[in-house]
């Protein structure tokens, strides 16, 4: 990525390229890569369950993702930073390194706190470990990440559970631009307190996350 740095920079100053074209690669550089890394971790995760060919191409399904391009490499976002994460993190869980799962799941949640529906995999595999040993090693990684993550951006420690409700505050909507169950009935940005026959909303999330909790886990530990 360094390399491709350099070379837009060379590109610029030799007068290939104009300014935006140089601010736009070096911009969208960091995500497309991003992306390939995350790649690489799934044909990884892939190859010890299947063949090669099939896990090389499960990784170019996701590195080809017409979706993936639009949100990477098009529009720039910085969601593919978080995916690669959350697979890097599987990954290390089923290599078997469950001090530094713990260590990318704290960085990818305080990165966005979405991350923290995934947390329960780890969850799972230390319940597999039956060792009190094995959850406090991971508890003490993920607490010294958010110090160093966090600490020298407050004196207050607890700002940033403030900052996650706050952020949770702010979507009321039952969904926002998802393709899904609730978008189907036409509820989206319709707010989350409006009955959906029985429930709210909101509720019906809680009730639908609980369930594909609870049914997952009853796999993974199965």
């Amino acid at each position: 990525i360094y390399v491709l740095y350099i070379m837009a920079v060379i590109a610029k100053l030799f007068g290939f390229i104009s300014v935006q074209w140089a601010y736009t690669i070096i911009i969208k550089l960091p995500s497309i890569m991003a992306d390939i890394v995350t790649s690489y971790f799934i044909f990884k995760i892939a190859e010890n369950k299947i063949s090669y060919k099939w896990a090389a191409g499960l990784s170019a399904l996701y590195a080809f993702n017409p979706v993936l391009i639009l949100n990477s490499t098009i529009w720039g976002q910085v969601d593919s930073f978080f995916t690669m994460l959350m697979v890097g993190a599987l990954w290390l869980i089923l290599s078997g390194r469950l001090e530094w799962a713990s260590v990318i799941f704290c960085i990818s949640i305080l990165m966005k706190p979405q991350g923290i529906i995934f947390l329960p995999v780890l969850f799972y595999e230390l319940i597999k470990k039956k060792s009190i040993r094995e959850i406090l090693k991971c508890l003490i990684y993920a607490l010294i990440t958010a110090a160093i993550v966090i600490l020298p951006f407050s004196r207050d420690p607890l700002w940033i559970i403030k900052l996650f409700l706050n952020t949770a505050s702010g979507y009321k909507g039952a969904t926002i631009n998802a393709f899904n169950f609730f978008a189907l009935l036409g509820a989206n940005w319709k707010d989350d307190s409006i009955n959906l026959f029985i429930f709210s909303y909101k509720t019906w999330g809680f009730i639908f996350d609980v369930m594909i909790l609870a049914f997952s886990g009853f796999l993974y530990l199965k």
